[in-house]
């Protein structure tokens, strides 16, 4: 089984000939495919996309979205970005890279439906203090300044009483502790449950 752009292609003859084995999957372009190490007796396979995770038990004949989680990097095109943001590589970021801002007022906004909400984000001497909004309310200021990088890691958590739709906003503040070299945010995505 391997994964393309435009779907899943899968084997029956050892690798001699594939066919498309996309039944139930969206057209997403990302997909990362998982194989059961039992798959000969299993036939269990999961594909990830930039939204959700599907499971085959049959091969990839047909395919399930499974209930649950959802991790979304914030280069994902449905994280809405205001202000100058940056690609940058000098951490290891969940999708081999995360964001990157030191300009006061700049966002990133992601609405999602669900029970839980949780930002990820790198420290560094150059770290700023983000400010957290859920649903247009500030929730918490976080300051990320570190003496040495740290990798990515949850800096916001919110669980809420029920699954709903909601509004998570990361604003740069402009503001720094004393030990701090810089004003930067360094965003790494969102994950939520539901």
């Amino acid at each position: 089984m391997v994964s393309l752009f435009d779907g899943v292609l899968g084997s029956t003859d050892g690798g001699l000939h594939f066919a498309p084995r996309n039944g139930g999957l969206p057209a997403d372009a990302k997909r990362v495919v998982r194989i059961s190490p039992d798959f000969v007796e299993d036939r269990t396979a999961y594909v990830t996309t930039h939204a959700w995770t599907y499971r085959t038990t049959d091969g990839g004949a047909n395919w399930r979205r499974l209930p649950g989680f959802v991790r979304v990097d914030d280069r994902h095109p449905t994280v809405v970005h205001d202000g100058t943001w940056r690609k940058d590589v000098g951490f290891a970021g969940f999708a081999g890279a995360l964001l990157a801002a030191d300009s006061p007022g700049a966002t990133e906004r992601y609405e999602f439906f669900g029970r839980s909400v949780t930002w990820h984000a790198c420290s560094g001497e150059r770290g700023g203090v983000a400010e957290v909004r859920l649903d247009g309310h500030v929730e918490e200021r976080v300051d990320l300044y570190r003496d040495e990088a740290t990798p990515t890691r949850p800096v916001f958590t919110k669980t809420f009483d029920e699954p709903a739709w909601h509004v998570i906003e990361v604003r740069v503040t402009g503001k720094k502790s004393k030990q701090s070299r810089g004003f930067f945010v360094y965003s790494d995505g969102f994950e939520y449950t539901f």
